[in-house]
């Protein structure tokens, strides 16, 4: 490369070192926040100026990016049944995504519905509704309810009974029973047509019937006389007294919910901030230029003295 062409290069490059402070001025800095906003009208409150390396950069732009939606309103409709009154937990807990998350009762979201329980109490024979209080405390699944007499019903049953009968005469002998000869079984004392014999003599209801007949003892003799005992089972007419006792209860349906408002949502956002550093004033300018070009010219007469050398050492060679 000849010796003009060398310093045109070195010109050139010097001229780019001097100006190189003047560009370093227009430099950038860029700082990144992520943070929630309650509205999809992002703004982020963002340092107007900030001072980082000895310099200060002033707020230029901020790009925003939406990174989630979440919806903030919670809530969980929740069913009760036979509530002793119209009062319903203020606070609940629920498993939500993982979490223990406690919502509270909407008052304005609350439907009460009153019910009659009742409850049934027999008592057998008396005078029917003068022997039942008219009203009267329950225990219900362990706690306590008062409940009012709505009504008495009489109902019809049959009730077991037993009888006993002695029977008079010896273990061969033929018996007379209701002016009926009759032969006694030695493994019951029953004959053919027995029921109804039996009931007259005992003057039991026609509405009665006999189911059976054993034996309770064998022939014994007792005050001279040959004896055994019998027992007689069966049904009889009786009456029975229901009475039906009320009390009320509240089943009640709730909505559950974390005190937000529905369709409230929380934005999750990025926000880019883009920085400008200060830029020298017209006198720092004029002085870095004016050092740039003292600083070439020096360069400069620096490199012509060292070629105007170097021919003065070839000639001398030569």
């Amino acid at each position: 490369m000849k010796p003009k062409n060398r310093i045109c290069v070195l010109v050139l490059l010097m001229m780019v070192a001097a100006t190189s402070p003047v560009l370093a001025t227009e430099k950038t800095l860029t700082k990144i926040h992520t943070f929630h906003s309650a509205t999809p009208d992002f703004h982020y409150a963002a340092d107007k100026s900030i001072e980082e390396g000895g310099s200060t950069y002033h707020l230029e732009d901020i790009d925003y990016q939406l990174l989630e939606t979440k919806e903030l309103y919670v809530s969980k409709r929740v069913s009760y049944k036979n509530l002793t009154k119209r009062q319903v937990p203020a606070a609940k807990k629920f498993q939500i995504e993982g979490k223990n998350i406690t919502l509270y009762a909407d008052k304005s979201n609350i439907i009460y519905r009153e019910r009659l329980l009742t409850v049934s109490e027999r008592r057998s024979g008396g005078s029917g509704g003068q022997s039942f209080p008219e009203q009267k405390i329950l225990t219900v699944k362990g706690k306590a309810r008062k409940a009012k007499l709505v009504g008495v019903k009489e109902q019809k049953t049959r009730k077991p009974f037993a009888v006993q009968v002695k029977f008079l005469g010896a273990p061969e002998a033929t018996f007379s029973f209701n002016g009926k000869k009759i032969r006694l079984d030695q493994d019951k004392p029953t004959w053919a047509g027995y029921e109804e014999a039996v009931k007259r003599h005992l003057k039991l209801a026609t509405e009665s019937r006999l189911t059976g007949g054993d034996w309770t003892s064998p022939w014994r003799t007792e005050q001279g006389r040959t004896v055994r005992y019998a027992r007689f089972t069966g049904t009889r007419p009786a009456v029975d007294y229901v009475a039906t006792y009320a009390y009320k209860v509240y089943d009640a349906a709730v909505t559950y919910d974390n005190q937000r408002e529905p369709g409230e949502q929380e934005y999750t956002v990025k926000a880019t901030c883009t920085y400008t550093k200060d830029g020298f004033s017209l006198l720092q300018t004029l002085l870095c230029v004016g050092a740039g070009i003292l600083l070439l010219s020096l360069l400069a007469v620096l490199i012509l003295y060292v070629i105007s050398r170097r021919r003065k050492t070839r000639r001398l060679l030569k």
